[in-house]
C-alpha cells in the first residue's frame, strides 16, 4: 500500500501547467499604493481602477452560493472569540474589576487595593488604579506601617485584645464581623443579622435546606455530687421533668429556673440540662454524678447564685454538691432545617474506632430522633475533606412527610464523649495549621483532591443534640401536620470553631444571626428567651429597658411634625410594655390604702395542662391548690389563701396571636377583650361576603378600643410566611384569658376539649387607632 493511500481525506487534484492563482488586495494595501503612485506622478485612475479589476476578476472564482450552518460551524471558534473579544472590550471600558464581583464578594477599599479582590482579578485591578492618586499613596504608607501593628507601634495581637476589654468576641467573630451587623448584648460583641438581605432567604433555607448559626455565647455551669444531693439541689431551683430513667440516659431535658422556695414567682429563666455519663469506678470521683446546665449569658449570674443558695439549703450528705462554671473552651452551633443531618455528614466524616451503636446513629442522621437526644461522635479534622460537597435537595423535604418514630434511640453509650472532659477539652487545639494542610494538598498535584487521614491527624470530639421547634398548631392537636423547625445543636472545642463554621457555609448551610432565630420561634409559635419574658423576670426586664430607650432614641430623632403623637392615638405605654394599662388610680382605692405594685408571674409547663380545672372552675382558690399541689411535689411548703387573689391577678399566660382578615400587628400592638355582643358583630362580618361585609368590618376596625378592656401585650410581630397573614407572640393576663376561653367554649368557637382554646380578641398597633380582629391561643 502506498504512503499516500494511508493518509485520511479526499485528495486534490493537482494543479495544471495554466493555472495561475489570482492574488486578492487588500483595500488598505490598494490605498497606499495609490499613495506611492500619485506621489510618484501616476495618475491615481489606473491604479485604482487596475485594482478593482483585479477584484472583480477573482470574484469570478468564488462560489456563487455558501451553506450557512457549515459555514459557521466551521469557524464557530472565530466567531466565539470574537464575541468574547467585544464583550471584554466592553466591560472593561465601563466597569472596574471590582465591580465585576457579586455583592457577597465586594470588600471596602477594592477600589484602591487590588489586593481587596481575587487573585484572578488583582492584575487588571492593578493596570486600573492611576498610581498618582494621593489616596492610594495614602493607603500604600499606611499598609507599610500596619503589617507591623497599628500606627501607633502596637501589634496585631495587642490591638485586637484591647478592642475586647468591655466585651467578648466569639471564636468565629472575626468571620462574622465581615457579614453581618453586630452589636454588643450580654457581654459578647454578637452577629445581629446579615448585612444582605435575608428575611425570605433565611425562612426558605431553615424549611428547605438548612442554616446555621453560632450559639457559643451560651454559658454551662455544673453540679456535682453524689445522684441524691444533685436532684434535691435541681428540684429547688427547676421547674419540669429533668431526671430520671428517660433523661440519665442520654437526653437533654428543656426546665425553668428559679430562685429557691419562690416558685411560682422569682423566674430566672430556661435551661438546658445534661446529664454527663457516669464516672468511671476508678476515678477519686467515684458515685458522683455531674449534671451540666447550659443557660443564656443574660442569666448566668443569677443562675449561679441561685444554685449556692440552694446547696446551702440542702443536708448534707456522703458526698458533698459542688457548684461551678465551666471555663468558655466549648463552641456550639445551631442547625436548623430538613437537611441538618445531611449537611452534618457532608462536612464532617466519622472515625473508624467508634462503637456499633454510634456508627448506626451517624448513618441515621438525615433521619428522624426524639428531641433532646445526646449523641457523642469521633470525626476527623473537617480541613482535611475541605472544600465539601454542596448540599442540594433533590425534592421538597417537609416534616410532615417523616415518620414520627425515634430511629435513633437515646442511651448513656450513645452519650458519651471526651468533649464533657474539661482535660480533654481543652486539650483539643489543632496539631496542624491551614498552611501545613495546604502544602500536603499542593504535592498531590491535582486540584481539589481532598486529604487522606493519617495516623498524626487531628481527630475531635463533638456532641450533637437533636432539637425541635414544633409548630404551635401541631402541639395543640389543631394541626398536627402544621411544619415546625428542626435540627441539631452541635458542640465542639472552642478551638475547631472556625474551620467548621467556614464548611458548614461553604456547603450551602445559610448563615444565620440573632434576629433569624427569633423569626424562627416565632413562626413555630415557641416563645423565645428573652424577648418574651419581658414582665416575668430580671433578664426579660432588662431586654425590654433596653429596646425601649432604642424606641425612644429612634422617636425623638424624627421631627415633630413627623412622629406619632401618643396621646392623640391613645398609647399610654409607647416604648414598654405597662401592666397597669395606663389606668390611674380612682377615689374608691385611695380609701382602701396605697395600690399593690403588680408583679407578673408566668403560668408555663406544667401547669399550663391544667387550664382545663380553671375552665371548669375559674376561681383563684382552683389556681392556688394546683400551686401548692407542684409545691409539695418539690417539698416545698404552702403558699397562704391570702394570696390567691394577688397569684389570680398577677398570673400571665403566652399566647399566639395570628390576625384572621388583612393586615399585620406591629411589635407593643395593645390586645384588647371582646364582649359577647361586639364579638357576635365580627363574627358576622367575618361570616359574611361581598362589599357590604368589608365595610361593615371597616366600621369595626374604626369603633375606638376601651382602655379598660386592655388584657395584654404583643410583644413580637411581623407578617408570617408560613400563615400567609400578620401574626406575633405575645402575653396575656390569666383571668382574662379564661373569660375569653369560657366565652368561646359557650358559644362554640374553635379549639379542643382541653385547654387549647382559641380564642377572639382584637389588636391595636401602637401608632394607630384601628383595630384587627385575631386570633389567641395559650402556648408554653
Amino acid at each position: 500500500m502506498s504512503s499516500s493511500s494511508s493518509k485520511a481525506g479526499p485528495s486534490k487534484p493537482a494543479p495544471s501547467s495554466s493555472f495561475k492563482p489570482k492574488v486578492i488586495h487588500k483595500t488598505v494595501d490598494m490605498l497606499r499604493r495609490n499613495e506611492r503612485a500619485k506621489a510618484g506622478g501616476k495618475g491615481k485612475e489606473n491604479e485604482v481602477l487596475g485594482g478593482v479589476a483585479d477584484l472583480l476578476a477573482a470574484s469570478r472564482d468564488l462560489p456563487g452560493a455558501i451553506q450557512v450552518e457549515r459555514f459557521a460551524e466551521a469557524r464557530a471558534l472565530e466567531i466565539l472569540a470574537l464575541q468574547n473579544a467585544m464583550k471584554l472590550a466592553a466591560s472593561q471600558a465601563n466597569t472596574r474589576a471590582f465591580q465585576s464581583l457579586p455583592r457577597h464578594l465586594r470588600r471596602r477599599a477594592a477600589s484602591h487595593n487590588p489586593r481587596r479582590v481575587p487573585k484572578r482579578l488583582r492584575g487588571r485591578a492593578a493596570a486600573e488604579i492611576d498610581p498618582s492618586d494621593p489616596t492610594v499613596r495614602r493607603h500604600r504608607k499606611k499598609a507599610k506601617l500596619l503589617r507591623r501593628g497599628n500606627l501607633r507601634g502596637e501589634s496585631r495581637t495587642a490591638q485586637l485584645r484591647k478592642r475586647q476589654r468591655s466585651k467578648a468576641w466569639l471564636a468565629t467573630h472575626l468571620f462574622h464581623a465581615k457579614r453581618f451587623h453586630m452589636a454588643d448584648l450580654w457581654g459578647y460583641r454578637l452577629p445581629v443579622t446579615p448585612t444582605l438581605k435575608s428575611f425570605r432567604p433565611s425562612y426558605r433555607a431553615a424549611r428547605r435546606k438548612a442554616t446555621v448559626a453560632d450559639v457559643s455565647y451560651f454559658r454551662t455551669l455544673w453540679v456535682e455530687g453524689d445522684r441524691g444531693g444533685v436532684v434535691a439541689v435541681l428540684s429547688n431551683v427547676c421547674a419540669g421533668t429533668f431526671a430520671g430513667k428517660q433523661y440519665e440516659n442520654g437526653r437533654l431535658a428543656r426546665v425553668l429556673l428559679y430562685h429557691p422556695d419562690t416558685f411560682p414567682r422569682g423566674l430566672i429563666g430556661p435551661a438546658d440540662v445534661i446529664w454527663t455519663p457516669s464516672l468511671p469506678a476508678s476515678s477519686s470521683q467515684a458515685g458522683s454524678v455531674r449534671v451540666l446546665l447550659r443557660v443564656h449569658p443574660s442569666i448566668l449570674a443569677e443562675t449561679a447564685a441561685a444554685l449556692d443558695t440552694a446547696v446551702a439549703q440542702t443536708p448534707p450528705s456522703a458526698h458533698a454538691v459542688h457548684t461551678g462554671a465551666l471555663v468558655d473552651d466549648m463552641a456550639a452551633f445551631e442547625i436548623m432545617g430538613p437537611l441538618a443531618g445531611r449537611t452534618i455528614r457532608r462536612v464532617l466524616r466519622a472515625a473508624g474506632d467508634m462503637g456499633t451503636v454510634k456508627k448506626d446513629a451517624w448513618r441515621m442522621l438525615e433521619g428522624d430522633a426524639a428531641d433532646g437526644t445526646i449523641m457523642g461522635f469521633k470525626v476527623h479534622d473537617p480541613r482535611l475533606s475541605f472544600p465539601p460537597a454542596r448540599v442540594e435537595p433533590t425534592e421538597p423535604v417537609t416534616s410532615a412527610g417523616v415518620l414520627r418514630t425515634a430511629l435513633i434511640e437515646p442511651s448513656a453509650k450513645l452519650a458519651s464523649s471526651a468533649l464533657w472532659d474539661d482535660a480533654a477539652r481543652r486539650a483539643a487545639v489543632p496539631a496542624f495549621c491551614k498552611a501545613g494542610l495546604d502544602h500536603r494538598r499542593r504535592e498531590l498535584g491535582v486540584p481539589g483532591t481532598r486529604l487522606r487521614p493519617l495516623a498524626q491527624d487531628d481527630r475531635l470530639d463533638i456532641v450533637l443534640v437533636r432539637r425541635h421547634l414544633p409548630h404551635a398548631a401541631a402541639r395543640a392537636d389543631a394541626d398536627p401536620t402544621a411544619d415546625g423547625f428542626s435540627g441539631f445543636t452541635l458542640l465542639v472545642p472552642r478551638s475547631w470553631a472556625q474551620p467548621l463554621l467556614v464548611s458548614l457555609v461553604y456547603a450551602r448551610a445559610y448563615h444565620v444571626g440573632l434576629e433569624e432565630r427569633r423569626v424562627q420561634h416565632r413562626e413555630a409559635g415557641t416563645a423565645s428567651f428573652p424577648e418574651h419574658y419581658g414582665a416575668v423576670c430580671a433578664a426579660g426586664r432588662q431586654w425590654e429597658d433596653e429596646r425601649g430607650k432604642e424606641r425612644a432614641r429612634r422617636w425623638v430623632r424624627r421631627p415633630p411634625g413627623r412622629r406619632v403623637e401618643w396621646e392623640s392615638v391613645g398609647t399610654w405605654a409607647p416604648f414598654v410594655p405597662d401592666w397597669t394599662f395606663g389606668r390611674q388610680p380612682t377615689e374608691e382605692d385611695a380609701m382602701n390604702g396605697p395600690l399593690r405594685a403588680r408583679e407578673p408571674w408566668l403560668l408555663t409547663d406544667p401547669l399550663l395542662a391544667f387550664l382545663p380545672a380553671l375552665l371548669r372552675a375559674p376561681a383563684p382558690s382552683t389556681l392556688l391548690r394546683m400551686l401548692n399541689a407542684y409545691r409539695a411535689q418539690r417539698g416545698a411548703s404552702f403558699v397562704l389563701a391570702d394570696h390567691a387573689h394577688a397569684l389570680w391577678d398577677d398570673a400571665v399566660v403566652h399566647v399566639d396571636v395570628e390576625c384572621v382578615g388583612r393586615g399585620r400587628m406591629g411589635d407593643l400592638a395593645v390586645i384588647y377583650r371582646l364582649g359577647a355582643d361586639e364579638r357576635a358583630e365580627w363574627a358576622r362580618a367575618e361570616g359574611e361576603a361581598g362589599w357590604g361585609a368589608r365595610e361593615h368590618a371597616q366600621k369595626l376596625a374604626q369603633r375606638k378600643a376601651v382602655q379598660a378592656d386592655a388584657i395584654g401585650y404583643v410583644l413580637s410581630a411581623n407578617y408570617s410566611v408560613s400563615r400567609g397573614r400578620g401574626h406575633g407572640l405575645g402575653t396575656l393576663t390569666l383571668a382574662a384569658w379564661v373569660d375569653l376561653a369560657a366565652q368561646s367554649q359557650g358559644a362554640g368557637v374553635g379549639g379542643s376539649a382541653g385547654g387549647d382554646v382559641d380564642v377572639w380578641v382584637k389588636v391595636r398597633n401602637p401608632d394607630g387607632t384601628m383595630c384587627r380582629l385575631a386570633r389567641a391561643r395559650a402556648i408554653a
